[in-house]
């Protein structure tokens, strides 16, 4: 697990990221100016060298993925990412683990939850 990297999110998701620009359900829309999710977000804030936003994020209509040096953005990129096993990924990036769409601050608290073990 890389912590360091899971608290980097963590902090950048609890004192960057608006509580109205969030939403789990979607990576990113509007032409790269709305960001939803957690990964989303590290994309366009450039909080890690190996997350960015698609190169056509400006022109590619309304929704696209991340891009990663693991390949494209999915979900086994962000195992790769932060050094995750399958469920800790789906506890911290799925929308459907969480009883409504989080918060940034609950997203950050279930990163606390999977660093801690609890998870």
């Amino acid at each position: 697990m890389k912590i360091e990297k899971l608290r980097k999110l963590q902090h950048a998701l609890r004192t960057q990221v608006p509580d109205e620009q969030f939403d789990m359900t979607i990576w990113c829309k509007q032409n790269g100016l709305f960001c939803g999710c957690a990964m989303g977000w590290a994309a366009k804030l450039r909080l890690f060298d190996d997350v960015y936003l698609p190169k056509h994020y400006s022109t590619y209509g309304n929704e696209f993925g991340f891009d990663t040096t693991y390949g494209n953005g999915g979900h086994y990129a962000i195992e790769l990412i932060f050094d995750l096993n399958r469920n800790q990924v789906q506890s911290i990036f799925y929308s459907e683990s969480y009883r409504k769409n989080p918060t940034p601050n609950q997203v950050a608290d279930r990163i606390e939850e999977v660093i801690n073990g609890q998870v």
